[in-house]
């Protein structure tokens, strides 16, 4: 009986670039869809909402958490760049350059 790839053991998994990068992408995504629609979006929509009592301290406390997607979204930019540019240098690394 074989096993599948899903049950291999941690001993045999290897931590790549190319197993990073679908995580990294997805925080990405995530925060920046959620600095999107929490901090942009209602930011800009805030203007129109009453200024007092419970509905303040609701609109307070999702800009606050969009502005804290923003700055994730801003270091998961970096890191997906980093790994990227790992993975275009160990690719292209392997190759013989162009001769004249």
């Amino acid at each position: 009986m074989q096993k599948s790839a899903a049950a291999a053991s941690p001993a045999n998994a290897a931590l790549t670039v190319e197993s990073l990068a679908p995580y990294a992408l997805w925080t990405l995504l995530a925060a920046g869809l959620g600095e999107l629609f929490l901090y942009r979006m209602l930011s800009r929509v805030g203007v129109h909402i009453p200024k007092e009592g419970l509905v303040l301290d609701v609109y307070s406390s999702l800009v606050r958490t969009g502005s804290f997607a923003f700055n994730v979204s801003s270091v998961a930019v970096f890191l997906a760049l980093g790994l990227l540019a790992y993975a275009c240098a160990r690719r292209w690394g392997g190759r013989r350059p162009l001769r004249a």
